[in-house]
């Protein structure tokens, strides 16, 4: 019988159709003009998205025979050849370019970014995983980006990734809750008020700012705005000031975004993608990475971590700087900015990945050294830019499949432990050696 009869299932029906029970004749009877609307419904939905489709298609086409003038009359379509222009109808398939104004293409992609850090059990990746459509389109963005994003769409990719846009407007509503300002403040003054507040600064961050500037290595150009992005930071996030190594990533962020762009970004990393202790000035979480990625070189690299202990090395003096540096000090800019790339759509879990795949390159070598200087130099040995596609393929290799948050989760508790009782201890050790110090009394 036809579809009007009621008799045949349709393809394709949600979760709470599939756990229905067939009844007598009248109740499929009555049930089919239900079914019939909801698969009209998902059919004229799907000719909407295969129009918006074809009608970013007929854009693309046209820009490219504007940018590429060819023989009157005809069309310009993509290279299939062309990583690019695919990189650029991927984007927009997904995310609309990012470009929306009300931020929901920021917010879906900070909540993707959350599933893959660890809330696999949210709302989000159950309405993510509910279709196969959307999770290709999502699994094709991640492999997009764990290939490399095209420098011309990297601000944009890096503005929706991290979740600086929704950012942009929480920090606004917060600043009208605190009664910072009298009404709710335009999003769009947010970051001129910032640097406003940034340039009056006359504290220990701001000081360090002024000297680690012209320390960056970035060009001249570049300091100016450098300055003020790390002073509205400061400003903005007074119980961290500024902790070294922001101006590298901040400097890594202006070559791709404009300033305010950098700026948000910025924020999102440090408040938001990274674990709220790494620029403390107690350092309490990046202390505690240090500790787990141990544990991780000592599971997945069994045979360099023996070594390593046999000859009392210790990787956290360097592994630090990896991890707070994000690796910009470490790798060329092609492939720094690569793992960029997927910090910001995957979370934290990236640094830990890039540094088992660097120990992994360079285990052959480290194997052969014995002492701590010659560790010490071959890790700080420039980075090879040959080497980018072999790193990237070691970060994402099956031989680290096993490498889960739960994993993450659960080594960073262990450790969490171990740091504060040797900061308990250490406080107990001031307090004992400033009453030794102090005056007898009279």
């Amino acid at each position: 019988m036809d579809e009007s009869g009621g008799t045949n299932h349709s393809q394709g029906l949600d979760a709470l159709e599939s756990l229905e029970s067939p009844g007598d004749t009248a109740q499929c009877a009555l049930d089919a003009p239900r079914r019939s609307r909801r698969q009209r419904l998902r059919e004229r939905l799907s000719v909407s998205l295969s129009g918006l489709s074809a009608t970013w298609l007929r854009i693309s086409e046209k820009a490219m025979a504007k940018a590429t003038p060819g023989t009157p009359g005809t069309e310009q379509h993509e290279d299939p050849d062309d990583p690019e222009a695919q990189w650029r109808q991927l984007w927009e398939s997904v995310a609309g370019g990012g470009q929306d104004g009300s931020g929901a293409t920021s917010t879906a992609f900070e909540r993707w970014r959350r599933t893959h850090d660890g809330e696999r059990h949210s709302l989000w990746n159950k309405l993510a995983t509910s279709s196969d459509s959307p999770r290709r389109d999502w699994d094709r963005v991640s492999r997009s980006v764990r290939s490399g994003v095209p420098d011309s769409l990297r601000c944009a990719v890096w503005t929706a990734c991290s979740g600086a846009t929704s950012k942009k407007r929480q920090a606004s509503k917060l600043r009208a809750s605190q009664a910072v300002t009298d009404s709710f403040e335009c999003v769009e003054s947010l970051y001129p008020r910032f640097v406003a507040e940034g340039s009056m600064l006359q504290n220990e961050a701001s000081g360090v700012i002024e000297v680690d500037v012209p320390r960056t290595g970035c060009e001249e150009a570049l300091f100016e705005p450098l300055r003020r992005i790390l002073l509205a930071f400061a400003a903005k996030n007074p119980d961290i000031g500024y902790c070294q190594s922001m101006n590298f990533i901040t400097a890594a962020l202006l070559r791709f975004c404009d300033e305010e762009s950098a700026f948000w970004i910025l924020c999102s990393l440090v408040e938001d993608v990274l674990p709220e202790g790494y620029y403390t000035r107690t350092m309490v979480d990046i202390r505690v990475d240090m500790l787990v990625l141990d544990s991780l070189v000592m599971r997945y690299l069994p045979c360099l971590h023996k070594h390593l202990l046999e000859n009392d090395v210790d990787l956290s003096p360097i592994s630090m700087s990896w991890f707070l540096c994000l690796y910009i000090n470490t790798f060329p800019a092609s492939i720094c900015h690569r793992v960029l790339d997927c910090l910001l759509h995957e979370g934290c879990k990236v640094l830990f990945r890039t540094g088992l795949a660097l120990l992994r390159l360079l285990e052959p070598t480290l194997l052969a050294a014995g002492s701590v200087v010659t560790v010490y130099d071959i890790l700080r040995a420039p980075f090879s830019p040959d080497q980018e596609d072999s790193l990237l393929d070691g970060m994402y290799g099956f031989w680290l499949q096993g490498l889960s948050t739960d994993i993450l989760l659960q080594l960073r508790s262990e450790h969490l432990a171990a740091v504060r009782s040797q900061d308990a201890l250490l406080q107990a050790r001031r307090a004992s050696l400033r009453a030794s110090q102090a005056p007898p009394d009279p």
